[in-house]
C-alpha cells in the first residue's frame, strides 16, 4: 500500500468531517441573512410609518425603495445558502438572479437620485 494515499476508510472520514463543517457555515451564514432581513424589514417599516406622520413620504421614498431592494437582495442570498446546504453544490442560477437585483437596484436608486436632483436644479433656477 502507498503511504500517500489515505485509506478509503480515513478518506471518507475526512470527507463526512468536512461536509459537517460546511453544514455547520451554511447553518451560521442562514441565521446570520435571516437576522440581516429582519432586522432591515423593521428598520424600513419604522422609517416608513415616520415619514408618513412626519408628512416626508414623498422625499424619503428613494431611501425606503433602496432599503426594500436591499432587503430582496439578501432574501435572495439567503434563498442561495439554503440551496448551497440543501443540494450541497453551488447552483449558479441564484447567483444570476442576485446579480440581476443588485443591478435593478442600483438602476432604480441612481434613477431616481438622478430625477431628484434635476428636480431641485429646475426648482432652484425657477426660484431665482
Amino acid at each position: 500500500m502507498d503511504p500517500n494515499h489515505a485509506r478509503p476508510d480515513t478518506r471518507a472520514w475526512i470527507a463526512r468531517a468536512f461536509t459537517a463543517v460546511e453544514d455547520i457555515v451554511y447553518v451560521g451564514l442562514g441565521l446570520s441573512l435571516a437576522c440581516s432581513a429582519l432586522v432591515l424589514l423593521g428598520i424600513d417599516a419604522l422609517h416608513l410609518v415616520q415619514s408618513v406622520v412626519s408628512g416626508t413620504f414623498s422625499t424619503r421614498i428613494i431611501a425606503s425603495l433602496d432599503r426594500i431592494m436591499l432587503i430582496l437582495l439578501v432574501v435572495e442570498l439567503l434563498y442561495t445558502v439554503q440551496v448551497s446546504f440543501r443540494e450541497h453544490a453551488i447552483v449558479p442560477e441564484p447567483f444570476l438572479i442576485l446579480g440581476l437585483i443588485a443591478a435593478i437596484r442600483r438602476v432604480l436608486v441612481l434613477t431616481a437620485e438622478f430625477g431628484e436632483v434635476r428636480g431641485k436644479r429646475f426648482r432652484a433656477q425657477v426660484l431665482s
